[in-house]
């Protein structure tokens, strides 16, 4: 009886320890020394780029004739919000902020950021249809903020991407329990 019960109690502290090694590499990914040339951060700074600069063209260039009253203002708003947002969010994770938890943070800016590239999208259609101009400062708006939507499914992708990988790094010694490696081979005495 009393092997059974240290067998399952290696077992739950070997599993125990599984979930905290886990959570240590999950930090150690989202650390600020780490993260900013990760995947998702270089993402999200193309985006905040790309975004900032649609919001530019069009506030520099004349509005389209016969659109509606919402035209002039719906595009470059969306554009700096996301764009605004996503540094946010970027520097959260560049400045440690979200090392310490970092799952909640993770699936936030996931959510987020889907729901802007839906957001832009739409936003990007509705100025295509709306403007039938061929001048082209109005043509490449549209094209543009579709582009802008894609580097935010590429960010948030990558995001999540990175939180769900596992690494295939080796565990310190100190951190190994019993049974998380195979022993060494034995020495033949017959040598």
């Amino acid at each position: 009886m009393t092997a059974r019960r240290s067998t399952m109690f290696l077992e739950k502290l070997r599993r125990t320890r599984a979930r905290d090694l886990e959570e240590l590499r999950l930090r150690r990914k989202y650390s600020s020394s780490q993260y900013y040339h990760t995947l998702p951060a270089v993402a999200k700074i193309l985006v905040v780029a790309e975004l900032t600069t649609d919001a530019a063209l069009f506030l520099s260039s004349t509005l389209c004739q016969n659109t509606a009253s919402w035209y002039g203002w719906v595009y470059p708003t969306g554009s700096l919000f996301t764009a605004a947002l996503n540094m946010g969010l970027y520097l959260l994770f560049v400045l440690g902020l979200a090392e310490i938890n970092p799952k909640p943070w993770v699936l936030t800016d996931v959510c987020l950021t889907v729901v802007e590239a839906v957001l832009m999208a739409v936003i990007s259609i509705l100025t295509m249809v709306q403007c039938s101009s061929n001048d082209t400062h109005h043509v490449i708006l549209g094209p543009l903020g579709l582009v802008g939507a894609v580097l935010l499914m590429v960010s948030a992708t990558a995001s999540y991407i990175m939180y769900r990988r596992r690494d295939d790094e080796e565990l310190p010694a100190s951190s190994r329990v019993d049974g998380d490696s195979p022993p060494p081979p034995r020495k033949s005495f017959f040598i």
